[in-house]
């Protein structure tokens, strides 16, 4: 589960609107490029929204402050993303909860939740996880300049692909990644890294549940008529989501429905 915090200065001249759809967007791209890359890990969007502008800082990137984590903590956001506007472009925690961002775009979030999730830059521009967490370029090199590279590279490469670094996903006939059990010094795998991470990270917080709307129904009625009462919920994972309506008298009812959707129960 992920969160996106932004402030007034990110936000500007947009509203709460522009934003929220801004992160739907950001995580369906990152979504797609975990799918194309065959990892069985999918981000959940937990919540959206504004905070106070951070304290003055001399280092890179402000301090997540309290209030942040309070949100973090609240919503059960595995990872937080903070969006707090200026120059710059983003950093993120190497297998850590947190990602800042100067800017905002479909490239800079899935990298930095990259980051978030064990995998670095091209193998020799830093260190990922593991030996293999690295990302990849391949294809003709020009001049120095390879054609294509992933997510995860930043230098040298010409057309970016929307993928993680995987040996045994391929691109316009190319593999994807090196395996380690064939090259380990030159080795590129994001996939493997995500897959072996991803259960650790989605328990840094608990998912949390928000409960079923209060049903509605009359107040008021008499013993001998039957009232029809309604309620919804929403399951994180789009499952289906089971209510039982206890009507004080020893008896309950039980019925179930497509996540979100309204369900109704009657009793005399």
């Amino acid at each position: 589960d992920v969160m996106l915090a932004y402030t007034a200065t990110a936000r500007f001249p947009y509203d709460h609107e522009y934003l929220a759809a801004k992160a739907d967007l950001v995580v369906e791209y990152t979504n797609q490029a975990l799918h194309k890359s065959i990892v069985n890990v999918e981000l959940r969007l937990a919540w959206v929204g504004e905070v106070a502008e951070p304290p003055p800082y001399s280092g890179s990137f402000p301090a997540i402050t309290p209030e942040i984590n309070s949100i973090r903590d609240a919503v059960g956001a595995d990872l937080a993303a903070f969006y707090f506007g200026g120059n710059g472009n983003a950093y993120g925690n190497l297998f850590g909860p947190y990602t800042w961002f100067f800017q905002l775009n479909e490239w800079y979030f899935s990298h930095e939740v990259g980051h978030n999730l064990g995998s670095h830059h091209e193998n020799g521009d830093g260190e990922g996880y593991y030996p293999y967490s690295n990302g990849y370029r391949f294809g003709p090199v020009t001049n120095g300049t390879y054609a294509y590279g992933d997510i995860m590279t930043y230098h040298n490469r010409d057309v970016l692909v929307r993928q993680y670094s995987n040996p045994d996903v391929l691109h316009k006939y190319y593999a994807t990644g090196v395996d380690y059990a064939i090259d380990p010094v030159n080795a590129a795998d994001s996939a493997r890294t995500f897959r072996e991470l991803a259960p650790t990270i989605a328990g840094w917080r608990v998912r949390v549940i928000q409960p079923p709307n209060p049903p509605s129904g009359p107040a008021t009625g008499n013993n001998t008529a039957s009232y029809t009462f309604s309620t919804s919920a929403i399951d994180p994972d789009g499952g289906t989501v089971q209510y039982t309506f206890d009507w004080g008298d020893g008896t309950t009812s039980t019925i179930s429905g497509a996540s979100g959707a309204t369900v109704t129960a009657s009793h005399t």
